[in-house]
């Protein structure tokens, strides 16, 4: 496991589609591959830059989740992606 993880991670190599809104307010799509996942958060390799900080939907054959970019760097043409996963949201009961 990566020393800065907090929770192991299992590689994957799934197809994805990532949705956003860009700082224009246009809704934009890009196809990419999940690299690892774990319950908290998702590596991804994706066709273009998204910017750190963009909320983002994430598609996937298993399942689709919100989360945000916390991390983004080059790989030639690529760009690899660190997305942490939203959280549910506790049902009222729940709350404090």
């Amino acid at each position: 496991m990566h020393k800065d993880r907090t929770e192991p991670r299992v590689k994957l190599d799934v197809r994805l589609v990532l949705r956003w809104v860009d700082e224009g307010g246009n809704p934009r799509s890009s196809h990419g591959q999940v690299e690892d996942i774990s319950d908290r958060g998702v590596g991804v390799r994706a066709y273009e830059p998204i910017k750190v900080g963009t909320k983002l939907e994430v598609r996937t054959p298993m399942g689709s989740y919100s989360g945000t970019v916390v991390w983004s760097r080059l790989d030639g043409e690529e760009c690899l992606l660190g997305i942490k996963r939203d959280l549910p949201e506790k049902p009222q009961s729940e709350k404090s």
